[in-house]
């Protein structure tokens, strides 16, 4: 990317264009000229479209009265950014505003504080972003969701039902227009995931979304849990014909979290699992290889708790022969 200096007239007129224009020529100023109806029509025609189908693809450069160039990476001598800086000062009147007239100034290694002072004089304002009535602002005061996921970044977020249709990272909404918003983070600078609430049925919907279409654009935005766990621990589903699983199953369904997640991690999630299981009474059933309850509440979340384990087992295993 480079770095665009904009000069924009305050007078449009065609005459008073070509008028600046030739003003250009006689400095010498070969980089660039004030774009005009007439040089639009042009350009258009070059590209073989109409002037409507070339301001939808080039905003900024369309814009009536106003010349561009670049002076990144060297694209402008400095004896051009000279020339194109005594032009400003000379017709700064005649100038509505200026940006990046700073840089020009800087790399055109200019001196005089009156022609500083004369740039930073045109050069454009951003208008302050118009805030939120304060009882619709976000609060700062949500600092953990349902679960902290791992994600393809160093960094975990959390993942947290939300009102939405699709996942979507939650925003901190302090402006009206969102280009100005942040994401929202809790104290640690982690941010959250809103995911939507299920419709269950034959084919269950995740807000608009199939539970595939769900889990690839959670995917796609950085989620990096096992469907298997994710599913489980998040959506409370169970694994399909899970009362028939041997124990030949829940090691090959152990063996997916090993490839996918390291071992603290495994014993992270085990926790989390285990956390969640407190208000029930089960125990480990050797003969079956499985944890077994008393309660069809937690049938879902006990196979999972099986899975971590044989995972956690098959670490050790592994861990011993290796030592």
């Amino acid at each position: 990317m480079g770095l665009q200096v904009e000069i924009k007239l305050k007078n449009t007129e065609e005459s008073n264009i070509n008028a600046m224009n030739l003003k250009l020529k006689e400095l010498g100023f070969k980089r660039s000229n004030f774009l005009s109806k007439a040089s639009l029509k042009a350009w258009a025609k070059h590209d073989k479209k109409t002037v409507k189908e070339l301001k939808k693809i080039w905003t900024v450069d369309t814009t009536i009265g106003m010349l561009r160039f670049d002076i990144g990476f060297s694209r402008t001598s400095v004896t051009q950014m000279r020339k194109a800086v005594r032009f400003i000062v000379e017709n700064n009147e005649s100038i509505e505003f200026i940006d990046n007239g700073h840089d020009l100034f800087e790399r055109s290694e200019l001196k005089s504080e009156t022609t500083k002072a004369i740039l930073n004089s045109l050069e454009e304002q951003d208008e302050e972003p118009e805030l939120l009535p304060i009882d619709q602002q976000t609060k700062s005061d949500l600092q953990s969701g349902q679960f902290l996921c791992k994600s393809f970044s160093i960094n975990p977020f959390w993942v947290l039902f939300g009102k939405v249709d699709t996942p979507k990272f939650m925003i901190k909404r302090i402006y009206v227009d969102d280009l100005y918003n942040s994401l929202y983070r809790d104290k640690n600078g982690l941010g959250f995931m809103l995911i939507p609430l299920v419709t269950l049925g034959a084919n269950p919907k995740f807000g608009t979304q199939t539970r595939d279409e769900f889990f690839t654009q959670a995917w796609n935005m950085g989620l990096r849990e096992h469907p298997n766990f994710f599913f489980s621990f998040i959506y409370g589903f169970g694994f399909a014909d899970s009362k028939n699983f041997k124990p030949e199953k829940f090691k090959e369904m152990a063996k997916e979290f090993v490839e996918h997640y390291t071992n603290d991690e495994i014993v992270e999630r085990y926790k989390a699992v285990e956390g969640r299981l407190e208000a029930y009474k089960y125990s480990y059933n050797t003969a079956q290889g499985r944890f077994i309850g008393y309660s069809s509440m937690a049938e879902e979340k006990l196979d999972l708790l099986t899975i971590l384990k044989v995972a956690i087992e098959i670490n050790a295993k592994a861990l011993t022969y290796q030592s």
